[in-house]
Parts: structure tokens; sequence; C-alpha cells
């Protein structure tokens, strides 16, 4: 979503930009090596936190509340870290623990997300009868080039334009590596920091309409089950009769 609506800002540009690098007297670091310490640190607990996973979703019972948990611990932590800023070498170790924890969660987050899109595909073959995992596949890839390709891609530039003349974003500039104005870099900076609880916020509303409950799951397994083990004895019944 930031960089959609801020051509080229990433976690490179966003340590440049804070001036970060002046606030922790680091001489002539570059935003690289901010990016790659943080980047190295803040995906430890996630690669410790792999192995619990399923233990995890677990004791918040089930994938529903595990995906909702996420998004709430994204959207308060994403504003706590919004609040208070980078200005400090405390607010940066601040940043660095927070993604941290971000990060383990997304590893927790995506088993869930995975549990639930095949949740999804046996409702569909409970209540149709068909198979759609092709269908979801293709479907998916068309939604996701439309919003990440060339369409997606251009109308997101096409608003960050809009925006951006407004706040003195100059490409010129950029094209020359010289530094934008004050008024974009603030602008940018803000909208680096409130991008993601805004995102976590949207995505909490929209999956707290899932409804699918761990009794139905249970139903449509059995269910799928008898079908399927039925499916198969028919199929070897007419085969046979076939060969005879």
């Amino acid at each position: 979503m930031a960089t959609a609506v801020v051509p080229g800002l990433n976690q490179t540009d966003f340590y440049r930009y804070s001036r970060i690098e002046d606030t922790m007297r680091m001489g002539r670091a570059r935003g690289e090596t901010l990016f790659w310490l943080q980047s190295n640190v803040s995906g430890i607990p996630a690669k410790v936190i792999q192995p619990f996973t399923l233990r995890i979703i677990k004791l918040l019972r089930g994938e529903r509340n595990t995906v909702l948990t996420h998004q709430l611990l994204l959207l308060v932590t994403g504003v706590a870290r919004a609040l208070l800023g980078v200005g400090t070498i405390p607010r940066v170790l601040f940043m660095w623990g927070v993604e941290s924890i971000q990060g383990a969660s997304a590893r927790v987050d995506d088993v869930a997300k995975n549990v639930i899109g095949q949740d999804a595909l046996d409702y569909v073959e409970w209540k149709t009868g068909r198979r759609t995992e092709g269908i979801g596949a293709a479907v998916n890839g068309l939604l996701t080039k439309m919003v990440t390709g060339p369409l997606g891609g251009n109308l997101g530039g096409l608003l960050g334009r809009l925006l951006l003349e407004r706040v003195g974003f100059d490409p010129m500039l950029e094209q020359r590596g010289l530094p934008q104005p004050d008024s974009y870099i603030k602008w940018a900076i803000r909208f680096y920091l409130w991008s993601g609880p805004l995102q976590a916020l949207i995505r909490f509303v929209l999956r707290s309409m899932y409804k699918y409950t761990s009794e139905q799951r249970a139903l449509v397994e059995m269910e799928l089950i008898e079908r399927r083990r039925l499916a198969e004895e028919m199929g070897k019944g007419v085969e046979q009769d076939i060969l005879s």
C-alpha cells in the first residue's frame, strides 16, 4: 500500500528520510546498513516461533481468533509506533521490537490463513459437490495481477502522483539522486508509519465476518469423507463392470 502511493518508498528509504542515521550518530552509515540490521534482528523471533505455530493456534482457540488477534496486534503496535516516532535511539529500538513481534505473529497468521483457505475449498465442495482448487488459484492470480500488475500499478501510480504533487514531490530530484523537499519527507514518513495500522484495521473488519465454526468444519469434513468413500466405491464398481 505504501509503495503504491509513495513511489520508491521502502524500508531503506524510510531510514534515509527519517534522519535516523544522524540521531544514532553512526557517522557515514547509510540507510542500507540500518535496514540490514533491522531485517536480521527482527526476523529472529519468527524463526524461533515456527515450530510452535499449531500450538499457538490451539491456545487462541482456532484459526479465526488467530487471524483476528494478528490484525489487532498489528493495529495496536502500529499505532504505538506511529505515535512514538523514530527520532531517538530508544524509539528506533522500540520500532525494531515492534517489527519483531509483528513478524512472529505473521508466521502464525500465515498458517491460520492457509487452514482457512482449505476450509473454504472443503465448504464449496460440500455445498456444490465440485472441487474448485484450480478455479480458486486462477481467480486469486487474476486479482493479484489486477492489483499489483499494470492496471493496479497504473491506478496506484496515478493516485500517488495526485497526492505527491500536493506535498512537493519532485521526480526530477529523485532521478538525480537529490533529496526531496521537507514537506514530502514528512508526509512520506507519516504515511509509511500509518499505512500499516490502517491496513490492519480494514483486514480486522473484513476477517471478523468469517463465521466458520469448528462444529461446522467437523460436520463438513465428516460428510466429505463419506462422500469420497462412496464415490471411490462407485468408481471401482463401474470399472469392474467394464472389465467384465
